[in-house]
């Protein structure tokens, strides 16, 4: 009895950060909406630092790590919150940060692939019809958001 009272508590836990993450993000993205866009060069936010490139790429190293870390460990929004990472932290546009969360999720998801696939918990015959369908709206959103911009995206 007082294993199972133990293992709901630790549930209970999870669930609260997990909202409290997710709580976050909603605010978070609620404020990129509304804060004016920026829209300049990507490359001028390393202009700021001495050390140049390698003060950005730390950054991008540990966005890549935590994002990757909350990736593995809950799974969704994880494009949400590296959209907010490199819009606020380095001043990326809506369009370039969109970019780059798809590379991130891109590998992040790789990697977790071999590892669901190494543990036997991928059920092909759901899967594949998921992926061809996700594929497809994935072309017909990224049409929208390359031709339509910024300005598009900011409302959803």
């Amino acid at each position: 009895m007082e294993n199972k009272l133990k293992i709901y508590r630790e549930k209970l836990i999870i669930e609260n950060i997990v909202m409290a993450i997710g709580t976050a993000a909603l605010l978070a993205v609620q404020f990129l909406r509304l804060r004016p866009s920026y829209e300049g060069n990507y490359g001028d936010f390393y202009q700021g630092f001495i050390a140049g490139v390698s003060a950005g790429l730390c950054l991008l190293l540990v966005i890549g790590l935590l994002i990757g870390l909350y990736d593995g460990l809950v799974g969704p929004g994880t494009g949400t919150f590296a959209i907010i990472a490199f819009t606020s932290v380095l001043q990326f546009d809506l369009r370039t940060a969109s970019g780059n969360a798809k590379v991130l999720n891109l590998a992040s998801n790789y990697a977790s692939l071999i590892t669901y696939i190494g543990a036997g918990n991928v059920p092909f015959a759901l899967a594949i019809p998921c992926a061809v369908c996700n594929i497809l709206g994935a072309i017909l959103g990224s049409h929208f958001a390359l031709s339509k911009g910024g300005k598009f995206i900011r409302p959803m």
